[in-house]
């Protein structure tokens, strides 16, 4: 299944971009178990070649669990997924245990401040700062953060003020079929050809 939704992503974001939109960026989750199954290089290359796409435009993501795993495993699997030009993202980040010492040695780009901590913004708890400990924390890194779960204008403003580079969430859009993207991204005055 992972190998499919993976060579279903790139189809698309090719088919996107032939279109005009060229400064799409697609993520893609990965799980453990297709993480760890010793043919996955070998079909992220293969997903790569088959649909033309340019590497830089495809993202992985990771959660914080899975890139605490074994720490050389990772290490190694991870440059060689950067040796391919593809971007990683360490998704749900704040809800593990992650090591500093071995984050630091990661070589990711974004980290993905988990949606509750983002939703506790507009609450006198912990979520917000914990929020700004993890924009803090990839700037220190020099990873870009992207935001989950952002729902309303005032979250997106407190993580902007904060350093905050990227946000996801309904209040831009919910997850859309392919067919209502294309119509969302047009009625947002994106290029189209065919």
């Amino acid at each position: 299944v992972g190998d499919c939704v993976l060579r279903t992503a790139c189809h698309e974001l090719n088919r996107l971009r032939s279109k005009g939109w060229s400064d799409l960026r697609m993520s893609v989750n990965v799980s453990l178990i297709q993480f760890r199954h010793p043919t996955f290089l070998d079909k992220l290359r293969a997903a790569l070649q088959d649909t033309g796409i340019e590497p830089a435009k495809l993202e992985l993501e990771i959660t914080e669990s899975v890139a605490m795993e074994d720490a050389n495993f990772i290490l190694e699997t991870l440059t060689a997924i950067k040796a391919l030009g593809v971007s990683i993202a360490i998704d749900d980040f704040g809800t593990g245990y992650s090591s500093l010492s071995q984050l630091r040695q990661l070589p990711v780009d974004r980290l993905k401040i988990d949606r509750v901590f983002v939703s506790e913004l507009n609450q006198q708890v912990q979520g917000g700062h914990i929020a700004n400990m993890v924009v803090e924390l990839g700037r220190n890194l020099g990873m870009a953060i992207i935001a989950e779960g952002v729902e309303d204008e005032l979250q997106a403003q407190t993580l902007l003020a904060m350093g905050c580079h990227e946000a996801q969430g309904f209040l831009y859009a919910q997850a859309l079929p392919m067919p209502e993207l294309e119509a969302w991204l047009l009625a947002r005055g994106k290029p189209a050809r065919g």
